[in-house]
C-alpha cells in the first residue's frame, strides 16, 4: 500500500537524519542511551532502518539528548513531513 510505503520512507529518512545528528555532535549509542534509557539495540535498529517501532517518548527523549526539536508539517503543504531545528 503506497501509505505503508510513505510512512516507513519517512521513518528511515528520519531515522538516517538522527544517526547523522549524533555522529555530528561526537555522541556513541552508549551517551544516547545514558542520557535517555533506551537501548543501543533499540537506537541502533531505528537508525538502521531496521525498526521503527519506538514510542513518541523515546523518540522525543532522544531529540532532547540531540538538542534538536522536530516540527511536524501537514504533508498536503510540501514534499516534506517534517522539519529539524536544531539548538
Amino acid at each position: 500500500m503506497l501509505e505503508d510505503e510513505l510512512i516507513s520512507g519517512a521513518f528511515y529518512a528520519l531515522g538516517k537524519m538522527l544517526k547523522h545528528l549524533r555522529i555530528k555532535k561526537g555522541y556513541t549509542l552508549q551517551d544516547i542511551t545514558e542520557k535517555t534509557g533506551i537501548l543501543p539495540s533499540e537506537l541502533e535498529d531505528f537508525e538502521e532502518g531496521d525498526d521503527f517501532n519506538i514510542s513518541v517518548v523515546k523518540f522525543l527523549k532522544w531529540a532532547r539528548a540531540l538538542d534538536c526539536m522536530f516540527i511536524f508539517e501537514d504533508m498536503g503543504s510540501s514534499n516534506k513531513d517534517f522539519d529539524i531545528i536544531l539548538n
